[in-house]
């Protein structure tokens, strides 16, 4: 069963496809950015900023931030003061009761982080009674 090889010319036959528009959508950080947007008292980190400052653990990043005090962890990471008080730390929205930020999350996992050194600027939903002058440390993960 040997046969004659097939030789085969194709032709190239053009044709219209409709436009395909893709559009990326912020989706769980709409807050984020619109707090960056609309916000002057907080310090603000999105995932190209953590990536350009490698830090070891995210509490790094807060050593630029006025009224941000960065001391040693006796468990993991660091301590975060701001205006030596203990901000409250929300991830994804969530309150973390008494944590640490290094306790919380990795920078790795971090898309956006907003810092207020008191409660000037910081928004309703993340204010608290009993916790108004230390600020709040607000972090949004790219895995939402």
């Amino acid at each position: 069963m040997g046969g004659d090889p097939f030789d085969f010319h194709l032709r190239e036959i053009p044709s219209d496809v409709a436009e395909v528009v893709v559009e990326g959508a912020k989706g769980h950080l709409d807050e984020f950015y619109d707090h960056r947007t609309n916000n002057n008292f907080a310090k603000f980190f999105d995932r190209k900023e953590i990536e350009k400052r490698h830090p070891v653990f995210l509490s790094d990043l807060l050593r630029t931030v006025p009224g941000a005090s960065i001391y040693a962890s006796e468990r993991s990471g660091n301590r975060v003061m701001l205006r030596d008080c203990k901000p409250m730390v929300w991830l994804d929205g969530m309150r973390a009761q008494g944590a640490e930020l290094d306790e919380v999350v990795g920078p790795t996992d971090v898309a956006g982080l907003e810092v207020y050194p008191s409660s000037a600027g910081l928004p309703p939903q993340y204010q608290d009674r009993n916790n108004r002058m230390c600020g709040a440390i607000v972090v949004w993960t790219k895995n939402q």
